[in-house]
C-alpha cells in the first residue's frame, strides 16, 4: 500500500465486511513474506474477487507475478482497483494498458461529491447496483481529489460509474470509478483510497461490497428460461434445515463453518435440494460458484 494508514482502515473495513456478510477474506500485505506473497498470487485463480487496495510502484515487479495477474483476468478473474493501483507501474505495459494509460498528476484539495454517470445506463444491471444499494451520494471525508493525466472514457469496453461534481470549479469535473471488461474478466477501478478517512465512512464499506456482488453476476438480468421456471439466477433459500439451490448453469457449492472448514461440498445443476440436518447448531456461510458468478448466504441452523 502507498500511504500510511490507508492499509490498517482498508483491512479493518473489508474484516467488518466479511463478518457482516459472510464471506473468506484472504489478506496479503506488505509485511508477508516473499513465499507468502507467491502463495497468494498462485492461488489468485481461487479467488472470486481480488481488491489492490493502493497498490505501489514495489508492488509486481517480477514477471512471474505479472504473469500470474494477467492470466487470472483474461481466463474470467474479477478485480477492484482502489487509488494508487492506477499508478506507478510503467515497467508493466499490460498493467498501464488495463488503465488506459491514465496516471496521478496531483490533488485538488476542494470539498466534492461524486455523481452517478449517466454511461451506466450502458449497462443495466450497473444502474441496478447501484439503485439496490442506494449508494447514492458518498459520504467520503476525504477532500483531497486525485487527479489523472488522461481520462478512458470513451475507450472500448469502458463504461463511466461516477463523476467528480466539485463547487465553485475548483476543479475540472472528471471521471472518478469506472468498469472496464478485460477479455473474460472485469475489472472496477476507483480514485478513492488516498488514506484512512477513505475506508471509515459507511458508504466505502457498502460500495465495495456492491461493486464484490456486481462482478460475480447479482445483477445480470435472469435468462429466458431462468424467467420461465421462475428461478433467480444465484438464488439459495433455507429453512427446515433443508438448502434449495437454483442455478440454471452448472455450479458448484459449499458449506463452511465460522472456522472456515468445509462440511459440504457438492456440485450440480438446476435446482436440487440439500439436507442439513446432520450439522450442529450454529451459523455456516453457504458458497455457490457458476458460469455466472458467485453467491454467498449466511444460514443458522437451530
Amino acid at each position: 500500500i502507498l500511504h500510511p494508514g490507508a492499509i490498517e482502515s482498508f483491512v479493518n473495513t473489508m474484516t467488518a465486511l466479511k463478518n457482516e456478510k459472510g464471506f473468506e477474506l484472504t489478506i496479503s500485505e506488505a509485511t508477508n513474506t516473499a513465499a507468502q506473497k507467491s502463495a497468494a498470487l498462485t492461488n489468485l485463480k481461487t479467488m472470486d474477487v481480488v481488491l489492490f487496495a493502493n497498490i505501489g510502484e514495489n508492488s509486481f515487479q517480477n514477471v512471474t507475478d505479472q504473469a500470474l495477474i494477467e492470466n487470472y483476468f483474461t481466463s474470467g478473474g474479477k478485480g477492484i482497483g482502489f487509488h494508487a493501483s492506477i499508478d506507478h507501474h510503467k515497467y508493466w505495459k499490460w498493467w498501464d494498458d488495463l488503465h488506459n494509460g491514465s496516471g496521478f498528476i496531483g490533488h485538488g484539495n476542494a470539498a466534492f461529491k461524486l455523481n452517478a454517470d449517466p454511461e451506466m445506463s450502458k449497462l443495466p444491471a450497473l444502474i441496478k447496483m447501484w439503485d439496490d444499494n442506494a449508494l447514492g451520494e458518498p459520504n467520503i471525508s476525504q477532500t483531497e481529489i486525485y487527479t489523472l493525466n488522461l481520462y478512458p472514457r470513451g475507450k472500448t469496453g469502458v463504461t463511466m460509474m461516477q463523476t467528480v461534481a466539485a463547487p465553485n470549479n475548483a476543479v475540472t469535473s472528471h471521471d472518478f470509478t469506472w468498469h472496464r471488461k478485460i477479455g473474460a474478466g472485469e475489472y472496477i477501478f476507483t480514485c478513492l483510497g488516498h488514506g484512512p478517512g477513505d475506508f471509515t465512512g459507511g458508504w466505502m464499506q457498502k460500495a465495495t461490497w456492491a461493486w464484490m456482488e456486481y462482478l460475480n453476476g447479482k445483477y445480470n438480468p435472469a435468462t429466458d428460461i431462468q424467467i420461465k421456471l421462475g428461478m433467480n439466477p444465484n438464488s439459495i433459500d433455507f429453512a427446515d434445515k433443508t438448502l434449495k439451490v437454483h442455478y440454471t448453469n452448472p455450479y458448484s457449492l459449499k458449506v463452511v463453518n465460522v472456522a472456515g472448514e468445509t462440511l459440504l461440498a457438492k456440485s450440480g445443476q438446476g435446482l436440487l435440494r440439500f439436507n442439513l440436518t446432520g450439522l450442529q447448531t450454529g451459523i455456516y456461510f453457504v458458497k455457490v460458484k457458476g458460469a455466472a458468478g458467485t453467491h454467498s448466504r449466511q444460514i443458522l441452523i437451530k
